[in-house]
Parts: C-alpha cells; structure tokens; sequence
C-alpha cells in the first residue's frame, strides 16, 4: 500500500511542477 501512495504523491508532484512550468 505504501508504494502506491508513494506513486500518488509523484503523480501529483508531477502535475503541480508541470502547472507552474
């Protein structure tokens, strides 16, 4: 469980650096 928490919260990093890029 804890790697796919892990892999939602890369997700979501991505998408945030991807808005302010």
């Amino acid at each position: 469980i804890s790697f796919i928490l892990s892999g939602t919260t890369y997700v979501n990093i991505l998408k945030v650096a991807d808005y302010f890029l």
